[in-house]
């Protein structure tokens, strides 16, 4: 009997909570901010941000845009 390979990761959906160490990993991999915020929107991150947090990712290069996502995240809007 011939195995396959494990799908689990194309068809299982992203369940973990994004951190600050991923925000910037995805920065510095220079991941588009819209990719980004999908990112947080799939996972349904959400973030408590102190002002130390704003500049230390700021100062990893993290988008002002992705930033202001983070502090004030927009609901998807509902399907009609």
């Amino acid at each position: 009997m011939k195995m396959q390979p494990s799908q689990t990761a194309l068809t299982t959906p992203q369940e973990q909570n994004l951190g600050l160490a991923d925000i910037k990993a995805l920065a510095k991999a220079e991941v588009a901010d819209d990719i980004v915020i999908s990112e947080i929107n799939n996972t349904r991150s959400t973030f408590s941000l102190t002002a130390q947090a704003i500049i230390d990712l700021k100062n990893a290069g993290v988008s002002e845009k992705v930033i202001a996502y983070m502090m004030n995240p927009k609901p998807p809007a509902a399907a009609c």
